[in-house]
């Protein structure tokens, strides 16, 4: 699955606002959507946000100190749409991060088999 991730205008407002406050912004929630696009940076949402979870993870790149590294397992349990865009949302659902993917198909329970999606 190839991944586009760009910080959004919002994102890069609160990332300096918070590097010039000494504050930390709270990164809490992935959503994923099936609105095919380009992101911009100027998105404040999802253009069609199907499914929001906590985030399962983060780390730093080992090489290279600037890159944030999610992970998240989109259940089996939940499906039956096509995921094409992804956000990551702070404390205050303001969309911070947004990207896009190959358009990727997440079969739902009732499909012939339920599979795990791990973004």
């Amino acid at each position: 699955m190839a991944a586009n991730t760009i910080i959004t205008d919002i994102g890069r407002e609160k990332i300096a606002a918070a590097a010039a406050s000494g504050r930390t912004i709270t990164l809490k929630t992935f959503a994923v959507g099936d609105g095919e696009y380009i992101p911009t940076g100027q998105e404040t949402d999802l253009r069609s946000e199907k499914y929001r979870q906590a985030i399962d993870s983060v780390s730093i790149d080992s090489k290279n100190k600037n890159i944030l590294l999610f992970n998240n397992v989109l259940s089996e349990t939940i499906g039956g749409f096509y995921i094409c865009e992804y956000g990551i949302f702070d404390d205050e659902n303001k969309l911070i991060a947004i990207g896009a993917i190959d358009k990727t198909y997440k079969p739902s329970p009732s499909d012939v088999k339920a599979v795990s999606i791990s973004l």
